[in-house]
């Protein structure tokens, strides 16, 4: 059946309103339900009572930590966001937390010295958690919450939810026969797909002296492509970096196509042709980039690609837990 999950985001609005609509995006691509996302303004107390029944709703907590600290609500001396988090905590929520590190303070965005007291506190105590990481930018930020979410799925399974059909008897017949094919489903999925990691692991790509295993291409292109599809100049930049190319050189089109060809025949990436709109050519600097096309091929991530970013961060936790 399809479950769904919903995921309460919370941080402050003025310093990341861009990021945190990057992240509801991200989100809903990945079939989870975003909820808090503008939709209060916690600064009345019937307002605190439904965001309360929300995150009492939700499968996941999601902290968002940038430069600010926010407005502080006068009954509890702490900010709203704060607020929002501890009383996920103490509703067993899974809360994950992902922290800003190096990014700029706009003069906008400064507070006073006793606001900055508090975030700094706030930081030092979730730094602690286990479910926590560190971002520079939109994307990254986004990359690092679904990831996170994808292994939160299986690390910490929730209720989610599932819509109810009606309970006649032969609907729920039928429910019980999918049910039973789609364990084993499940069950012959599972070992093929181990059987592909394996063989993905022991063929390699070299590139200028460098190699690199399919499997940690894959891995590394499925973080990149969970967020967004992308264009062929995007997963050229993305193999550059992989194989540290210097700056002014580029990858041969032959070492580019290989890298697609051998992720495509194993089913991990598919293309997709996108239309462009008139608007969007004129408005834009896309004859001289495309030649005049009206469409764009990109790449997408396919269902046993994002099984296989799955079960490798799930051997990831695994092998962190034994380390400990």
């Amino acid at each position: 059946m399809d479950k769904r999950y919903t995921v309460f985001v919370s941080s402050t609005y003025k310093d990341l309103v861009d990021a945190r609509w990057a992240v509801a995006r991200a989100l809903m691509r990945l079939n989870l339900i975003p909820l808090g996302m503008e939709a209060f303004t916690a600064s009345e107390k019937n307002q605190w009572d439904i965001i309360k029944k929300t995150i009492d709703l939700s499968d996941y907590y999601v902290l968002i930590l940038g430069n600010c600290y926010g407005s502080i609500d006068s009954e509890t001396g702490i900010s709203y966001t704060e607020k929002e988090y501890r009383y996920a905590l103490e509703q067993g929520i899974p809360c994950l937390t992902f922290i800003s590190k190096d990014v700029p303070i706009l003069p906008e965005h400064r507070e006073s010295d006793a606001h900055r007291e508090k975030l700094d506190a706030l930081r030092s105590e979730v730094s602690k958690s286990r479910m926590i990481d560190f971002w520079k930018n939109a994307d990254e930020l986004t990359a690092q919450v679904t990831t996170a979410l994808v292994m939160g799925q299986i690390d910490t399974p929730r209720p989610g939810w599932i819509r109810n059909p009606q309970a006649r008897p032969e609907v729920t017949e039928e429910i019980a026969r999918l049910s039973r094919e789609n364990a084993e489903l499940r069950s012959q999925s599972s070992i093929n797909l181990q059987d592909l990691i394996g063989e993905i692991s022991n063929i390699t790509l070299e590139i200028n002296g460098t190699k690199r295993t399919y499997l940690d291409l894959a891995i590394g292109i499925a973080k990149y492509l969970v967020i967004k599809s992308r264009e062929v100049s995007s997963i050229i930049s993305f193999l550059n970096k992989e194989f540290n190319i210097p700056k002014g050189k580029t990858l041969s089109e032959a070492n580019t196509s290989e890298f697609i060809a051998t992720l495509a025949s194993y089913g991990i990436i598919e293309h997709q042709t996108v239309p462009i709109s008139k608007s969007q050519q004129i408005n834009s600097n896309w004859p001289s980039i495309h030649g005049g096309h009206d469409s764009i091929t990109q790449y997408i991530l396919t269902k046993t690609g994002l099984s296989i970013l799955r079960s490798e961060f799930i051997s990831h936790l695994k092998s962190q837990r034994v380390e400990r």
